[in-house]
């Protein structure tokens, strides 16, 4: 017995005039939904051009708070970037270390930074959110330099030193104070030495400080005094005590100020005073305790300090009945 196959009468009809049956129909695409809004940000950046001579250095970071935003990025961070190499600067670079495609935000480990081929160019870009977060704390060493010959190197020093004293002294620099050690790398140049009252630097020669670093000799405690170099917006080194190095050597970072501040003890009996002289002939103070000297966004090209015994104010004592 055959079986009867039953269809709608639409496709016996079809069938009978030997049409093949209208396919069914589709069923409707599902409506599209609203994508989420992407997680954001709010960060705040610096960028900054670095030249690095031929040789090793390390960068090290100091982060004193981090957080991590909505779309997983952790901060405060940095980038080092390298730059193609150009006909003036045809050196190559490289980062080697605890780096996540350029990101760094470790503070545990060193990032160390190779150049061979002569002058080359990096770009920092340090990262944080615009909630007060303060940038991290950064330091470039020297590990293994490949210094210009010694000979042009004092004669750059010795030119330096000549400019450095005609400057104009500050009008008010007071009584000279005590013994000071002052030292200064001054970009293209090297480092210079003076004293107490002196402007340290090469002044109106476009040749900025990278860094400096000060000793008191005379003072009761070698580590009385403190300084901070400025770097940038909201970007300065930690305070470094007294004969310590501050700032770099041969990075072409220029110093955009700094500041000094005396400790507790220190202070008692004596004070510091300082002066700024940056591009463009501008000047800055005199400052004290922990002030900015600076210039807007001006480099610094010389410095002239003094440490001094602290004046007793007038009209003190005891009233007499």
């Amino acid at each position: 017995m055959s079986e009867a196959v039953m269809r709608p009468p639409s496709e016996r009809s079809r069938a009978a005039r030997g049409s093949p049956p209208r396919p069914a129909p589709h069923p409707a695409p599902p409506r599209p939904t609203a994508a989420p809004a992407p997680p954001t940000a709010n960060l705040a950046t610096t960028v900054q051009y670095l030249v690095f001579e031929p040789g090793l250095y390390a960068l090290e970071l100091a982060v004193p708070r981090t957080t991590t935003t909505d779309i997983g990025l952790r901060l405060p961070a940095i980038r080092l970037d390298t730059a193609p190499p150009t006909r003036s600067r045809p050196g190559r670079a490289t980062v080697v270390g605890p780096t996540q495609e350029g990101w760094i935000w470790r503070s545990d480990e060193t990032v160390s930074i190779l150049v061979v081929g002569g002058q080359a160019g990096l770009l920092l870009t340090i990262y944080r959110a615009t909630d007060g977060m303060a940038a991290p704390e950064i330091r470039f060493r020297t590990v293994h330099p490949l210094t210009p010959p010694q000979a042009a190197l004092k004669a750059a020093a010795a030119t330096a030193s000549q400019a450095a004293d005609r400057a104009e002294r500050a009008e008010d620099a007071g009584d000279p104070g005590m013994k000071l050690n002052i030292l200064a790398h001054v970009s293209a140049v090297g480092d210079v030495r003076g004293q107490q009252a002196q402007w340290l630097g090469a002044p109106d020669t476009g040749k900025p400080i990278e860094g400096f670093s000060i000793s008191p000799p005379a003072l009761r405690d070698a580590k009385g005094l403190e300084y901070q170099a400025i770097l940038g917006n909201n970007w300065n080194t930690p305070w470094f005590a007294a004969g310590e190095y501050c700032g770099s050597r041969g990075l072409m970072l220029p110093l955009l100020g700094y500041r000094l501040r005396l400790t507790e003890a220190a202070a008692a009996g004596h004070e510091c005073v300082y002066w700024g002289r940056f591009d463009g002939g501008r000047m800055s103070g005199p400052h004290k305790a922990g002030e900015a000297c600076q210039a807007g966004d001006a480099p610094l090209e010389a410095m002239q300090v003094v440490i001094r015994a602290r004046q007793a104010p007038v009209g003190g004592g005891v009233a007499a009945n």
